[in-house]
């Protein structure tokens, strides 16, 4: 099967290595190919990729979607302790049960010129007695743990097996993947719209790139905001609950989330747009439903006043987390080459469909914020601030 360009772009990320703030390459990858598009791309000040397809210069009324998409993956801050061995930060939500026993790719920063550098086995937890609250482990290094800085799922290269794309990390490489083409689509197309993508950094730690972007107001409050993500087919509703159950599936479409852990039920008229594109598809499979296993940049988005919902990927082993499946070990996630085909569709479908409607999808007016999103964006900008004093973000 010859690759098509969404399935090689996630193929050649999927030899990069990624965690939170250690996204440069991943990064650099994404500017290189938004090089290919006539779209106006730019960092800013954070890290973060804001790049423009600029196809409704109206200063007054334009009309705006806004894709977001993140780089990062959980994976292992690394600290050198004296014995030769490393201290592993887990950062971001991979099964702390799974961890002993784990393989580790390590790597050194990608400021300092390289990747990967050797392996490395977790072999304890740091903080047994209470459950390992700061999910900090042991590694024995196989080589030099000089100048190692983060660490990956060893878990093998990408594959292809029944139409299901497997690779260590989907979550978020086939959301990117998602943007880029339709991005792509929509300019060849020359759609009447303004189509922005955003490619946060520090997603998995809290939406800190999605705070430090939303914060700046780079685009309208009326900007239609869609968090494009994968989401796990497997989820407990509640936190508490014993039983997980399956909410989608895979190869059934791509998913309507209408809302999260987070939030039961995101802006109205985002979910119209979302609701009529998928019904302008016709034949081509959607599925709509609240993706309750996780919360996603939809949230934060939201609780800030914009117009936004998300559109998501069945997701195979979220996270790496093999429990969900029946396997109780670390193995690679999964999507459907149908969905990621669909959810290209979508997005195009839904800027061809807003071009053509344009009144029909202004704004009525601001959603209510309730309480509980008053105290995400307070405990956002919290973390926000937290990380920049350790100099993780770039101003």
């Amino acid at each position: 099967m010859v690759d098509t360009k969404e399935i090689q772009l996630i193929r050649d990320l999927s030899l990069i290595p990624t965690a939170t703030f250690y996204e440069d390459l991943i990064q650099q990858r994404v500017m290189e190919e938004l090089a290919s598009i006539p779209v106006e791309a730019q960092t800013d000040e954070f890290g973060d990729i804001i790049a423009l397809y600029n196809g409704d210069p109206s200063l007054t009324d334009a009309t705006n979607i806004a894709l977001v998409v993140h780089s990062d993956h959980p994976a292992f801050h690394l600290t050198e302790l004296a014995n030769g061995k490393l201290l592993a930060n887990m950062m971001g939500g991979l099964n702390k049960d799974l961890a002993i026993g784990s393989t580790l790719d390590l790597h050194v920063s990608p400021t300092e010129g390289g990747i990967f550098q050797t392996k490395g086995n977790i072999t304890e937890e740091v903080d047994i007695g209470a459950g390992n609250p700061s999910r900090r482990f042991l590694v024995e290094v196989d080589g030099s743990s000089k100048g190692l800085t983060f660490g990956t799922l060893a878990l093998g290269p990408m594959s292809i097996d029944n139409q299901v794309i497997r690779a260590s990390v989907l979550d978020d490489f086939a959301g990117i993947a998602m943007v880029i083409e339709a991005q792509r689509q929509i300019a060849q197309e020359g759609i009447p719209i303004n189509v922005y993508t955003v490619f946060h950094r520090a997603e998995e730690v809290g939406f800190i790139g999605a705070y430090g972007v939303a914060s700046k107001n780079p685009f309208p409050k009326s900007t239609f905001v869609f968090s494009v993500e994968t989401s796990s087919i497997i989820a407990k509703r509640n936190r508490t609950d014993k039983e997980s159950q399956i909410i989608a599936k895979l190869g059934e479409g791509i998913i309507i989330r209408e809302g999260d852990a987070m939030t039961p039920g995101y802006d109205s008229e985002t979910i119209h747009l979302m609701r009529a594109a998928g019904l302008e598809m016709g034949s081509s499979k959607v599925q709509k439903q609240r993706m309750y296993g996780g919360s996603c940049e939809a949230s934060l988005y939201y609780a800030m006043g914009y117009r936004a919902a998300g559109l998501c990927l069945p997701l195979f082993a979220w996270h790496n987390n093999g429990d969900l499946e029946g396997i109780h070990q670390n193995i690679r996630e999964g999507v459907h080459i149908d969905d990621l085909t669909n959810g290209i569709l979508h997005l195009v479908t839904m800027a061809r469909i807003l071009g053509e409607n344009k009144n029909l999808y202004k704004s009525l007016g601001a959603h209510d914020t309730p309480p509980e999103h008053e105290k995400l964006v307070e405990s956002r900008k919290k973390s926000f601030e937290g990380y920049r004093k350790q100099g993780f973000m770039r101003n």
